[in-house]
């Protein structure tokens, strides 16, 4: 496999273009066929006058603040956009699988090469791949992708952004290679000394005969030595794909922990007939997790109540188009204020952030957006879970947030189904929902998953401890505390509070008083407060001059 960045000497339009009228019977004839797009997704489109951007990018972040455009959007006009740029592949290439992984747009995208749509993605969260195999083209022909971005469509009550916001990559793969993002690393503990670094991998065959391979796979420490390797010979149809469980023996790892957090590389080669054609390095770690419905959360058999923060994924300043070096910053710099945990709230994150929270040792709370059963809402779920579930730092999916359904029998079989989804590509971790209410309502979700989060509703802590004394139960979401940095007294005309923790929303507690509902109570497994950076949008417990 081969990787290229493809952030670099875009073109973009901030706004539509709409199509062109089509008159006459060779016209339409011509655009109704595979290559044959009209307007801005041409390759004929004349773009010299666009603008000139590299990613990621965030168009919105550049906008002036109006009032209109309310709050929760930040105050900021939000819109549609395009999206252009040209490559060149190699002769070479020609017979290999060409992909193309958008870390993250928001928010609706349709997606063309040369001329035709290859995919569409309706969430501005999940990272997607669309296949460009049988539209590219080779040697000195140029490749033109094209991006329709449309970010009028909300999916959240803060500042969204808009625009190409996450890296793109450009894969090669021989005609038989492993599936992208398709290894996954479940180690066992088998005795004190001895783990089993259990993993599956697919291999995918995209050309049209069958093919026999060798699958090796070694496990890497941090100084390059081989602790373990496993080795699989098999044959795979043409235009299909096999999985290859394997389990490798490691003595004595070095153990992940919040701590400690040591990782390894799994190196996982791909032969045919004796030649290399395919190679995936994935990071992982080696950890135990459980959870108790008396005695909450254990990492590592140890227990651990749960500090953490929820966290939106735009900077002040910034906007959405995050520069991995900051992003690296604020899990540095929340783990350094005594931090042990990260949700991400309240959608899948990008990819570099679950790296960094493997890297100085936060658990992860991983968080889908839509709450939607439909196949695209099973896609996206599932594109978080086979992306992530390679991680060490991340323990657990939350299906949802804060759903109107969550406490009645519709919200339960949506609920049910995205766990069964969950289920088939990662049983290892546990999966909840951060409700905010139907806590203990009969019928509902409440009781349904691994565990039940609950977004404030304090008071009913101990109601649903009652009700349900066999559920295990988190703070998903909490406090809500109001203060502004460095300000001693509060003054709401100035739109100020002091910062010795006094104010709270009116749905929240103080710092202190939602600590103390936590530590009090230690069959709870833990809680995120509420916010861990700034955010923009949603400026509580004011509005405009507010932003």
């Amino acid at each position: 496999m081969e990787k290229f960045s493809l952030d670099r000497d875009w073109k973009f339009f901030n706004g539509d273009i709409p199509a062109p009228e089509i008159n006459g019977h060779t016209a339409c004839y011509m655009a109704a066929k595979a290559g044959g797009a009209i307007g801005a997704a041409s390759p004929d489109f004349n773009t010299d006058s666009w603008e000139n951007v590299n990613l990621p990018h965030d168009w919105a972040v550049y906008n002036k603040f109006e009032e209109k455009w309310g709050p929760s959007n930040g105050y900021k006009k939000r819109g549609k956009g395009w999206y252009k740029k040209r490559f060149r592949l190699d002769e070479s290439d020609r017979n290999k699988q060409i992909l193309i992984e958008f870390g993250g747009i928001a928010t609706h995208s349709v997606i063309h090469m040369n001329g035709s749509v290859v995919g569409r993605n309706f969430c501005g969260y999940n990272s997607f791949t669309v296949d460009v195999t049988d539209m590219a083209v080779y040697g000195e022909q140029i490749n033109e992708l094209a991006v329709f971005v449309d970010a009028t469509a909300i999916e959240g009550w803060w500042y969204e952004g808009a625009g190409i916001y996450r890296h793109v990559n450009l894969y090669k793969k021989n005609p038989l290679h492993i599936k992208h993002c398709g290894v996954f690393i479940h180690p066992e503990k088998k005795t004190a000394d001895v783990w089993d670094a259990l993993t599956d991998t697919t291999i995918e065959n995209s050309s049209y005969e069958d093919k026999s391979f060798k699958l090796i796979s070694h496990i890497i420490d941090s100084g390059d030595n081989t602790v373990g390797k496993a080795e699989t010979v098999f044959t795979v149809k043409g235009g299909s794909e096999a999985e290859m469980n394997q389990s490798l023996l490691t003595y004595s790892p070095y153990i992940w922990d919040i701590d400690s957090p040591n990782l390894y590389t799994m190196l996982s080669e791909l032969y045919e007939n004796d030649e290399l054609v395919d190679s995936v390095e994935n990071k992982f770690g080696f950890r135990t997790i459980s959870i108790d419905c008396d005695n909450g959360f254990f990492l590592n058999g140890r227990r651990v109540t749960l500090y953490g923060t929820c966290n939106h994924q735009d900077h002040a300043g910034v906007g959405v188009a995050v520069p991995d070096s900051i992003n690296e910053y604020r899990i540095k710099l929340l783990k350094e204020m005594g931090s042990n945990a990260y949700r991400c709230a309240h959608g899948n994150p990008s990819s570099e952030i679950l790296d960094y929270c493997d890297k100085y040792g936060l658990l992860v709370m991983d968080e889908n957006r839509n709450f939607n059963s439909s196949p695209d809402g099973i896609k996206q779920v599932c594109d978080m879970v086979m992306r992530d579930r390679n991680h060490p730092s991340v323990i657990m999916y939350s299906i949802f947030n804060e759903e109107p359904l969550q406490g009645t029998p519709t919200g339960r079989k949506i609920a049910a189904r995205l766990q069964s989804e969950i289920k088939k590509l990662d049983n290892t971790r546990f999966t909840l929902g951060a409700m905010n209410t139907g806590i203990t309502t009969d019928g509902g979700a409440c009781d349904l998953l691994d565990i039940t989060g609950l977004n404030y509703n304090t008071f009913a802590y101990d109601d649903f401890r009652k009700k349900y004394p066999k559920m295990p139960m988190i703070g998903s979401e909490n406090d809500s505390a109001f203060q502004t940095r460095g300000v001693y007294k509060t003054d709401f005309e100035e739109h100020v509070i002091d910062c010795y923790d006094s104010e709270a929303a009116s749905w929240g507690n103080t710092y202190r008083d939602g600590f103390k509902q936590i530590d009090t109570r230690p069959h709870i497994l833990g809680m995120f407060i509420w916010t861990g950076f700034d955010y923009r949008g949603e400026p509580k417990p004011f509005e405009c001059p507010s932003f």
